[in-house]
């Protein structure tokens, strides 16, 4: 019974093929999006490299983050400096 009991856990912690498809899809669109919209915008080349690497900045920092809290979520010590650089980070990229 109770090895039943801990496959079943096991698999309720993994999200669904739905889920994990819908994600990369909305990724992918809002990155497109994002990508697109910065193409044909009227500015200079520099502003664009800038909003560019917000981007990617910001994408990196949410990353980072996920895996910060889902560590903490699972009991897997990390450092608090390194939790708080992420926040301030997606933080600031958000603010851009």
């Amino acid at each position: 019974m109770s090895k039943s009991k801990n496959t079943k856990s096991e698999f309720s912690k993994k999200p669904t093929a739905a889920y994990v498809g819908a994600t990369w899809g909305v990724v992918i669109i809002g990155l497109l999006s994002y990508c697109i919209g910065l193409w044909n915008a009227g500015m200079e080349l520099n502003e664009k490299g800038y909003y560019f690497s917000i981007l990617l900045m910001g994408i990196y920092a949410v990353i980072s983050l996920q895996k910060v809290v889902r560590d903490k979520a699972e009991n897997i010590k990390v450092s608090d400096m390194y939790y708080g650089i992420s926040w301030v980070i997606v933080i600031a990229s958000c603010s851009y």
